[in-house]
């Protein structure tokens, strides 16, 4: 029993892709060091530069296809999610380019606040032309900040003069989420002690996860094969604890059956 639940372990590693997703939410797998493109004075940063999270949707009957994408760093820094219709299709279009890129932060620095991630600029292209999010649209964002703090944190906006706070709920330890009705540079803010932000999210109601908008797959790889194989590892380890199980209460019980 015992040697089928290490053969069990030993199809699990075989099957794991190459790039799979980390397992996160109670096993214990930390986020690497964030990523910088810019490192404040007074922090430390991971040597790699950060990744941009980017997907390209395809369009169906004139309308852009529901889609998300990851950034790739061991805990995403940025991810996005978009719902069927988002976005505004230009005539002839058959697909459109996402982007969340990120960039140096900007010199002004947020009222009663510090930032605590990069800045990102979200990017939608068709055809080499920029394109916009549907009325009444969103995108939905989740980013990380460079570290887990008690003191308020808030999605802030950035465009070219000054910062505007957005309605964000918290979503990790150090994840913050928002949603957004226009394509505009974003970045987390941490605020002062005891400085409360303007903005507040709705009551309880779902939580704006890229994860939970479009299906969870945190890994970057915005295919649907990706959740199909983290169903699939998942269902190999709960077999893997059963056996494991079975096989200690078999240890357990040989020695009654000798005596």
């Amino acid at each position: 029993m015992l040697g089928f639940a290490v053969l069990a372990l030993g199809a699990t590693v075989t099957i794991r892709p190459p790039h799979a997703p980390p397992l996160y939410d109670g096993l214990g797998f930390p986020d690497e060091p964030y990523r910088w493109v810019t490192t404040p004075p007074g922090l430390e940063g991971a040597p790699r530069a950060p990744t941009p999270a980017a997907v390209t949707i395809g369009v169906t009957d004139g309308m852009s296809d529901g889609s998300r994408a990851f950034s790739s760093e061991q805990g995403p820094q940025i991810a996005f999610a978009v719902r069927d219709g988002a976005f505004t299709v230009p005539a002839g279009a058959t697909s459109i380019e996402v982007t969340a890129s990120p960039e140096a932060a900007p010199a002004a620095r947020p009222a009663n606040g510090a930032l605590v991630s990069n800045l990102y600029r979200l990017k939608a292209i068709a055809d080499g032309k920029p394109v916009t999010l549907a009325p009444n649209a969103t995108v939905i964002i989740n980013l990380r900040a460079s570290q887990s703090t008690t003191q308020n944190v808030i999605i802030s906006t950035w465009d070219g003069a000054r910062w505007t706070q957005v309605a964000t709920r918290q979503v990790g330890q150090e994840v913050y989420a928002a949603e957004l009705p226009t394509l505009t540079p974003v970045a987390v803010v941490r605020l002062e002690q005891g400085v409360l932000p303007t903005v507040h999210a709705p009551g309880p109601t779902t939580r704006p996860s890229a994860a939970t908008a479009i299906g969870s797959n945190p890994s970057g790889a915005v295919g649907g094969d990706g959740a199909v194989r983290g169903r699939a590892l998942w269902l190999i380890l709960a077999g893997t604890i059963a056996l494991l199980a079975a096989a200690l209460i078999t240890v357990r019980r040989w020695p009654e059956a000798d005596s």
